[in-house]
C-alpha cells in the first residue's frame, strides 16, 4: 500500500487533497447561449501583478472596439481599436465549440499555492444574459485551450494598439534633466567577450552613484581584464549634459520600448539601457540592434573611458575589485 492510500485508510480520506477551494461552476450540464457575444472582458493576473493584463471588447453603436491594458505599458495612451465583426464571430464560435458556458460561476482559489497567477472572465450576451468567472492559481476545464486561442486570435489587434501607443510616446519624446543612466552590454559566442555594467545616478538618488564594472577582452576602450568601480562622486564628474547629448543624437527616444532578438542569439551582443529623465525614460533591450545602436555604443564607451580617467585624475577614483 503506497503512502497516500496507507493516509487515506488511516484516517477515512476518500479523496486527495488539492488546496482548491469554491465553486465549480455550472459545469457540464450549462446551456450554450447561442443569442451572439456583445462584450467580453479577459484578465490575466500574473505573480503578485507582474505581467498582468486585460482584453476588452465592448460595443458602441453598431461597432465593436477591442481594448487592451498591460501592466508593462503604464505609460501608454489609451490602447483601442475597431474588431472586426468576423473576428467576433470566431470568438463566439469559440464560445460554443469549446463549452465555455461550463466555466460560469467558477470561482476557486487554491490555497495551497503561495504563488503564481489567476484570471477573470466575463461575457455579455445579446439577450442581455451574463457569464462570469475567475480563480486564483485555480482554472476551470479547457482554460489553457481556450485563452490560447483567444490569445492568437486578438495578437493582431494587441500588436497593433501597442505599437501604436509606442509611436505617440516617441512622438511626444522626453523632457527634463537626466537623472540616471543604466546600460549593459554582453558579448556571446562570435561578437566577442567583451561586458559592461555601468550604473551612473544623479543626486538624491544614491549615495554610491557610480557604479560600474568593466570585463574587457577585446581591449577597445579600456584595459584587458576586470575592473569594479563603485563610490561617490559629483553630479559635473557623471558628464550627464554630454550623455543626453548622445541620446539627442542618436536619436534614441526612437529605441523606447524596443526589444528585438536576433535569430543567431547565441553569437550576438546582447543589450539593455535605461535612461531616465526628469518627465520620461528611455528603455530597450535584445541581441537585435536597433539604429544607430554601433555608433551610440561606441560614443558612449569612450566616454565612460573619460569619465574613469577624470575621476580617477580629479576625484581620487580607485578600482574597487579587480
Amino acid at each position: 500500500m503506497g503512502i497516500i492510500a496507507s493516509m487515506t485508510a488511516l484516517f477515512g480520506c476518500t479523496e486527495i487533497q488539492t488546496g482548491e477551494k469554491g465553486s465549480s461552476g455550472i459545469g457540464n450540464k450549462a446551456v450554450s447561449n447561442e443569442s451572439g457575444i456583445v462584450t467580453l472582458n479577459y484578465s490575466y493576473i500574473g505573480s503578485v501583478g507582474g505581467g498582468s493584463y486585460t482584453y476588452d471588447i465592448s460595443k458602441d453603436g453598431d461597432r465593436y472596439y477591442f481594448t487592451f491594458e498591460g501592466m508593462d505599458y503604464h505609460d501608454y495612451p489609451e490602447m483601442r481599436a475597431e474588431l472586426a465583426e468576423e473576428d467576433l464571430e470566431k470568438i463566439n464560435q469559440l464560445y460554443l465549440d469549446m463549452h465555455i458556458a461550463a466555466w460560469d460561476g467558477f470561482d476557486k482559489t487554491n490555497t495551497m499555492v503561495c504563488d503564481g497567477s489567476g484570471f477573470s472572465f466575463s461575457l455579455t450576451f445579446e439577450d442581455g444574459k451574463h457569464l462570469n468567472a475567475q480563480g486564483t492559481n485555480a482554472f476551470p476545464d479547457g482554460y489553457r485551450e481556450f485563452t490560447d486561442a483567444l490569445e492568437k486570435l486578438l495578437l493582431p489587434y494587441k500588436e497593433r494598439v501597442t505599437e501604436d501607443g509606442r509611436q505617440y510616446i516617441i512622438e511626444k519624446g522626453i523632457s527634463g534633466e537626466l537623472t540616471s543612466v543604466f546600460v549593459n552590454i554582453v558579448q556571446h559566442g562570435n561578437s566577442g567577450r567583451d561586458s559592461y555594467a555601468i550604473c551612473l545616478y544623479g543626486s538624491g538618488i544614491r549615495q554610491n552613484n557610480f557604479d560600474v564594472t568593466i570585463d574587457s577582452d577585446s581591449c577597445e576602450f579600456f584595459e584587458k581584464g576586470k575592473s569594479v568601480y563603485y563610490t561617490t562622486l559629483p553630479d559635473e564628474a557623471l558628464c550627464f549634459d554630454k550623455i543626453k547629448t548622445l541620446i539627442e543624437k542618436y536619436d534614441l527616444i526612437k529605441w523606447y520600448d524596443y526589444h528585438e532578438n536576433a535569430d543567431d542569439y547565441g553569437n550576438a551582443e546582447w543589450f539593455q539601457i535605461s535612461m531616465s529623465f526628469e518627465d520620461g525614460e528611455i528603455s530597450a533591450y535584445g541581441t537585435s540592434h536597433p539604429d544607430n545602436y554601433d555608433e551610440f555604443r561606441t560614443d558612449f564607451l569612450k566616454l565612460i573611458a573619460e569619465v574613469i580617467k577624470d575621476a580617477k585624475n580629479n576625484y581620487g577614483l580607485t578600482v574597487y575589485e579587480k
